[in-house]
């Protein structure tokens, strides 16, 4: 006997925006199958199954949209006729054939509103298994199937790094901006975030806090060792189960090294050419600091004064001496000097009291000025005191 095989297809737009495609191959056999339209719909007739009477096919698949990893729900719908319609089992599988691992649930699970004469009745189904982009069908099978596919919320996250606010030789204060649906990536609502840190690259990252997005982003971590390079990292958590997404972009910063250690021998000269100069030393083993010495910083006071040291000059960790100027003379003047790591150090004990005579004098200025000949050489040259 030969067989006729026609191809029906039928376009339908469900629920949240999913296109999805009715399509049935019809096999015409004698008195086996028959095949009518009903309200546009397609309509089988399967004499051998009871329930074909009664149905006309898988209309409408309907499913959450849902963050990855947690439960992705799926209902197809079935229209039949309104009347009391045998029992019948719709598959959900990832093939029309029910070839691959595929699910089942009876027609009676679900009824819905009435339509001009038809019932339509959902039958649901749960996976935590499937991956965005997996193509879901569901199966009457020798009847009917319609196809949905699978898809899933972008998880957010932040594209900018944290921003240091304060740190101390244990804490370290971090703020960072809001996640922005315009520039950041993923799918909003952001409900809170997360803040992660570790000590280095070795480390696993610590998980601290939950941040809502209502309060002020901003965290202080506290008990971290001094001296300690510590990187963090924030990530946004958008609604629902498993809504977290990747950590931002990582921001370093150290925690401060407690200096105790000051210079000493502090002692100020006045040299020949009527200048103050200020010298002091320092023990490299007491500089356990990462950065090192970075400057340091000279202060002076009048002698049985009450006021405050007063600042005079800053010059780097490698000088140890330097010539102050545009001090009153005949006052006498005492002068103190710390050192600066990653934070100032206390100040030095005072250096023994110096008397200015005189206008202290500042180095000569010289100023070289050259004569050259007819073909470009230099001559001479004359050494001008400005």
């Amino acid at each position: 006997m030969t067989k006729n095989v026609k191809l029906a297809s039928l376009v339908i737009t469900a629920l949240k925006s999913v296109t999805v495609t009715l399509m049935h191959v019809i096999e015409l056999q004698e008195n086996v199958l028959d095949a009518a339209r009903i309200s546009g719909l397609i309509y089988l007739r399967d004499v051998k199954k009871p329930y074909s009477l009664y149905i006309t096919g898988i209309i409408n698949v309907t499913g959450n949209k849902s963050n990855p990893g947690t439960q992705w729900s799926v209902t197809c719908w079935v229209e039949e006729l309104q009347q009391n319609s045998p029992k019948y089992t719709v598959y959900l599988s990832q093939s029309t054939d029910l070839s691959s691992p595929f699910l089942q649930a009876p027609s009676s699970l679900t009824a819905a509103a009435n339509r001009a004469g038809f019932i339509q009745r959902g039958a649901t189904f749960t996976t935590t298994d499937a991956q965005a982009g997996d193509t879901y069908y569901c199966v009457i099978p020798g009847l009917a199937w319609l196809n949905t596919t699978l898809s899933h919320y972008d998880l957010p996250i932040i594209s900018e790094l944290p921003e240091i606010v304060n740190m101390s030789q244990t804490s370290i204060t971090i703020k960072w901006r809001a996640w922005d649906e315009q520039t950041d990536v993923g799918d909003p609502p952001v409900v809170s975030y997360i803040v992660y840190f570790r000590k280095d690259a070795t480390d696993s990252q610590s998980n601290v806090t939950i941040i809502e997005s209502s309060q002020l982003l901003q965290y202080t971590q506290t008990n971290l060792e001094e001296d300690t390079i510590y990187a963090f990292s924030v990530s946004a958590v958008r609604e629902g189960d498993m809504g977290e997404g990747p950590m931002g972009p990582p921001m370093t910063a150290k925690t401060l090294c407690d200096v105790q250690s000051t210079p000493t021998a502090v002692m100020a000269t006045v040299t020949d050419l009527n200048q103050l100069n200020v010298t002091w030393q320092v023990d490299d083993n007491d500089i356990t600091c990462s950065t090192g010495i970075t400057s340091y910083t000279i202060y002076y006071k009048v002698d049985g004064s009450s006021d405050d040291p007063q600042r005079v000059t800053t010059v780097s960790g490698t000088t140890m001496y330097t010539i102050i100027e545009g001090l009153a003379p005949g006052e006498n003047y005492t002068f103190m000097v710390s050192l600066t790591t990653d934070q100032e150090s206390p100040l030095s004990e005072p250096s023994m009291a110096v008397t200015v005579t005189g206008e202290v004098s500042t180095i000569p200025c010289l100023r070289i000025s050259c004569k050259g000949n007819w073909n470009g050489n230099i001559a001479s040259c004359v050494i001008l005191q400005q």
